[in-house]
């Protein structure tokens, strides 16, 4: 198999090229980068949630962690938070049964409840680095011209047309 090149691409598919090449690099900063139905003079849609006092990137997701012993199961310990109490005899149990398996009751409270203490899981909010809980959300729009100056075939600059240029203080040019 030969070795692809830029020079290789239609001129349709270097420009959705270059786009990607933007989104990645704009999700390297925390920006979350979504593309429109339909491609009217925006290529993409950006956003990002930031502290409001240090401008920091902002977590949005809250933590999922044990009341009681602290457990953390924001990351990947979902699976093993138990979902059902039973009100008579106090049993944990998985799933989303509506009797308790021991004793027959129908009582059966859903709590997300720690696989190791059975102590409640409870979503705490997160606070930026310099303690700060305010934080605020940036929306951008992007339009992306990419070109090419090789030796050879399909080589082009930017073709820049008035109605590319929207006058918005949120609308950006690549």
């Amino acid at each position: 198999m030969s070795e692809k090149h830029t020079t290789d691409l239609s001129a349709k598919h270097f420009s959705r090229y270059g786009e990607f090449l933007v989104s990645f690099e704009l999700s390297k900063y925390g920006w979350n980068v979504y593309n429109p139905m339909y491609d009217e003079y925006i290529d993409l849609v950006i956003h990002k949630h930031i502290c409001t006092v240090c401008g920091k990137n902002w977590n949005l997701t809250p933590a999922l962690v044990c009341k009681n012993c602290g457990k953390d199961f924001s990351k990947s310990q979902k699976n093993k938070i138990k979902t059902g109490v039973c009100q008579d005899c106090n049993k944990v149990q998985a799933g989303n049964k509506v009797k308790c398996e021991s004793c027959g009751s129908s009582k059966v409270v859903r709590r997300p409840t720690c696989d190791v203490c059975k102590g409640e899981i409870e979503m705490i909010k997160h606070k930026c680095e310099c303690n700060s809980t305010n934080y605020e959300t940036k929306f951008r729009t992007i339009q992306v011209k990419s070109s090419r100056v090789e030796d050879g075939k399909n080589s082009y600059a930017t073709d820049m047309k008035p109605k590319d240029l929207i006058e918005d203080g949120f609308h950006f040019y690549i």
